[in-house]
């Protein structure tokens, strides 16, 4: 679950070579010095930042333009990103990005707007100019909000694409709601979504012409109009370990994930609202009786080796992730057959009904990605190594090489063939901007965020909260904090000491949850607690349970501790310094648990050689890990028999079972409310609160945006030159 030059079109991950430590080595002093320089002054330099973006998806843009004077906020320091804009307004802007001098003829064009209206001069320069116009009634409308069809057609204008637009007699972007854009705007709409302009966002797969553009879209329309996206370049980001492994379905981890999904992709991924919508699929139908999916795959689709994806592929990765992924097991329990029809066609009969299999094949973790069928025959279960014959994917980039310690590079694949939907999530159109992405693996957060500071990466990620209130300050570094998920402890159920659910209740009582989030992460905007298993923005988060949540009752936990007959037997606990907050919490919990009478053997390793011995029941007692927050309850790993901690429990299979087949979200919620009530009574692991993560990325980096799950991502992603 855990989460290098000149060669065209190359992506790296690196680790650090002599020359560079010594750069790195040479880069801290040179800080070092600055900082005892700049004294009080710190800080003072920064980027002027509204109160109200902060984490807002145009955040870059919207201080980008504020810096140079287009956009202004209000006077109580906000911005307002997601409020309207007046035609006054955008008019404005305009002018200002242009550089126009005011026009004020003695006589308005418009009946509606009077020569001594605030702002007449601006809206006869820009009407003068062309940029926007006036209605047939000969109105303008200064205070009407600015339609989503409105904006696009006038930053075609702001662009010069009139000519263009003239050319354009049918679209060739798709969208939920594309029959929906007026016809004089659909040329400029069109255009707005092509990878060279991208001055256009949709609204989870809507382009939502007829609704009104907000502040933080003109904002973003505005700049990538005068800075549009490049192509080439070196992306650098710096990534806090090697992934054990590539093969997606051979592992939780997240470095795996975030790596792969720029080589792999899926049947099936998610969109900003974290649903499943199609990416290798072109289509699919689901029977009456939600037993049978039949996939119609899209066509042209290449591997990295040049070979078309085939529905024998698609059969052929999918039974591979069915039979070593957590997930995929749980799926394939069920599964009656799993065939190819034809060569674009693929069909699954299920045993029982389900009504989330989309969900399953655009799994985020252990992610299901599609392998051409002749490395599945070569390699069988055993993890794919990580060479180009083997690491083959059909993703807009392509594995050259993983130098353990040292780097992973890619490059950007020539024949990637891009869905035509607008982006959405992490799906839609997937542009691969940068000729090389160079991942960094650089262990040490102060170092990783030093090195975006003085510009040796691009972007890194899990960065030390403590760092927080000073990047935010930095003038050429942005901020990007997200849930990170739930951390977490697995009891080993299988054998041993804890298959004892009292000893596991005793465990759980002896906790101040409070005491370990804030030990493992202090500032207190980067934890929360609370007993659900789900996101708080999840349609399936609960507080059930949360009597037995925080108990911090050490009486309680001797007694049930008695009751159980523990005899001062050694708990093994695995934990990885790989992971800062885990080993934090552990330390923290551990003195919370000997008081309570536990005899505590913590076992700190490494997190490969921990997820080597969990493998092996006879070897721990519990571990130290986190989750994820994903988009099913059915897909949470610790309630999962098959994950690491092997939960077998009649009751928690039965809810698990019902939920998979159900259709109806009222009764699936009924049922999973009682399903985490019984987590917490059983408790098959420990929650002990949400964390985030902190992320940051360079003012030079833009395109990027939070993704709607933990992945991160950088198609759609472009640097300034």
């Amino acid at each position: 679950m855990k989460r290098k030059i000149k060669k065209p079109k190359e992506v790296f991950i690196h680790m650090h070579s002599k020359s560079e430590v010594k750069k790195i080595i040479l880069l801290v002093l040179i800080v070092l010095l600055i900082t005892l320089m700049a004294g009080v002054n710190a800080g003072v330099k920064g980027i002027f930042k509204f109160r109200d973006t902060i984490g807002h998806r145009f955040e870059l843009e919207i201080t980008k333009l504020s810096n140079k004077g287009i956009i202004e906020g209000y006077p109580d320091g906000t911005f307002r990103p997601d409020a309207t804009v007046k035609r006054s307004e955008l008019a404005t802007m305009l002018v200002r990005i242009k550089n126009l001098t005011l026009y004020k003829p003695s006589i308005s064009a418009f009946k509606d707007v009077a020569t001594n209206n605030w702002a007449y001069g601006y809206i006869m320069a820009i009407q003068k100019n062309g940029l926007m116009k006036g209605y047939p009634d000969g109105t303008f409308k200064p205070d009407a909000n600015v339609t989503r069809a409105e904006l696009a057609v006038v930053l075609g204008r702001l662009k010069g694409l009139e000519n263009e637009a003239s050319k354009i007699a049918h679209p060739t972007i798709t969208a939920y709601d594309i029959n929906k854009v007026p016809s004089w705007a659909m040329p400029y709409v069109n255009l707005g979504f092509q990878p060279q302009y991208n001055f256009l966002t949709g609204r989870a797969g809507y382009i939502a012409p007829q609704e009104n553009a907000t502040r933080g879209e003109v904002a973003y329309g505005l700049y990538v109009v005068i800075n549009p996206p490049k192509f080439g370049g070196t992306l650098k980001v710096a990534v806090f370990t090697n992934p054990a492994t590539l093969d997606t379905h051979n592992t939780t981890a997240v470095i795996t994930a975030d790596i792969g999904m720029h080589i792999f992709e899926t049947l099936f991924t998610y969109d900003e609202k974290g649903q499943p919508i199609p990416l290798l699929v072109d289509s699919y139908t689901v029977s009456n009786d939600a037993k049978t999916y039949t996939f119609k795959l899209r066509k042209g689709v290449k591997f990295h080796n040049g070979n078309e994806m085939t529905a024998d592929d698609v059969v052929a990765s999918i039974a591979r992730w069915g039979r070593l992924s957590s997930t995929g097991k749980g799926l394939f329990s069920i599964v009656e057959s799993w065939t190819a029809l034809d060569r674009y066609t693929a069909q699954m009969v299920l045993k029982e009904p389900v009504s989330i299999v989309p969900t399953y094949l655009a799994s985020e973790l252990a992610v299901p990605a599609i392998y051409p069928k002749e490395v599945i025959d070569k390699v069988g279960d055993r993890p794919l190594k990580s060479v180009p014959e083997e690491i083959i994917g059909t993703g807009p980039y392509k594995f050259v090489e993983f130098v353990p310690d040292d780097h992973i590079k890619l490059i950007r694949f020539k024949d990637y063939s891009s869905r035509s939907d607008i982006p959405n999530g992490l799906g839609g159109r997937r542009t691969a901007y940068p000729d090389v992405i160079l991942f960094n693996i650089v262990p040490d957060s102060s170092v990783r965020a030093l090195g975006v500071t003085t510009n040796l990466y691009d972007f890194a990620e899990d960065i030390s909260p403590d760092q927080y209130g000073k990047l935010r300050i930095d003038s050429n570094v942005m901020t990007s904090v997200a849930v990170k998920g739930w951390e977490a402890s697995v009891f080993n159920k299988k054998q041993g000491i804890f298959t004892s659910q009292k000893m596991r209740q005793a465990f759980l009582a002896a906790l101040d949850m409070e005491a370990c989030m804030k030990g493992a992460y202090g500032n207190s905007d980067f934890w929360t607690l609370g007993p659900h298993l789900m996101n708080k923005v999840n349609a399936y988060y609960t507080d059930a349970g949360k009597e037995w949540y925080n108990q911090k009752n050490t009486k309680r936990a001797k007694s049930l501790l008695a009751e159980a007959g523990y005899k001062g037997e050694p708990i093994r606990w695995l934990v990885s310094t790989d992971y800062p907050t885990n080993y934090n919490i552990a330390l923290i919990a551990k003195d919370q648990l000997e008081k309570a009478g536990f005899v505590i053997d913590l076992q700190v390793v490494d997190w490969a050689t921990l997820l080597k011995r969990r493998a092996d029941p006879a070897l721990w007692d519990v571990f130290s890990t986190y989750f994820t927050f994903l988009s099913d309850p059915t897909f949470i790993l610790p309630i999962n028999p098959t994950y690491a901690g092997w939960y077998n429990n009649p009751t928690m299979a039965q809810y698990l079972s019902q939920m998979r087949s159900e259709t109806d979200f009222k009764t699936r919620m009924t049922i999973w409310e009682k399903a985490q009530e019984l987590f917490w009574e059983d408790v098959p692991a420990i929650k002990y609160g949400d964390g985030m993560i902190l992320n940051i990325f360079r003012t030079t980096v833009e395109g990027y945006k939070k993704p709607p799950v933990l992945i991160y991502f950088f198609w759609n992603v472009w640097k300034e030159s």
